[in-house]
């Protein structure tokens, strides 16, 4: 029944991905290119999970896992330059290094549960 709405998130991130790359002269810094880049991977994320199912036999948890992998990393990174205090950026450093270990020892102890 509500299939239907994950290709609109599809379309809605496509169309605010093209109106960015109209745009992109007028985006004040690296840092919104950046955005925009992470909107274009959605984009090719969302399209792949979609039919990855299809094409392969597999279920689509690992494109969607490298997804959530690779966006929180961003995104943290992101943070990270846009904060001023020292502290601030030490603590996203350790929250970034802590977020990159338990992800990876997650899919070394319970792989055996996502398979």
């Amino acid at each position: 029944m509500f299939e239907f709405l994950r290709s609109y998130i599809i379309y809605l991130a496509l169309l605010s991905g093209t109106v960015g790359l109209i745009y992109l002269h007028k985006l004040p810094g690296n840092k919104a290119k950046f955005l925009l880049l992470l909107i274009w991977f959605s984009v090719l994320t969302e399209l792949v999970g979609y039919y990855f199912t299809q094409w392969t036999g597999l279920l689509n948890y690992y494109v969607y896992n490298f997804y959530m992998f690779v966006t929180f990393v961003a995104y943290i990174i992101l943070l990270r330059s846009l904060l001023k205090k020292i502290t601030n950026r030490i603590s996203a450093v350790l929250f970034l290094i802590l977020f990159i270990v338990s992800f990876f020892l997650n899919i070394l102890y319970l792989k055996k549960y996502i398979i």
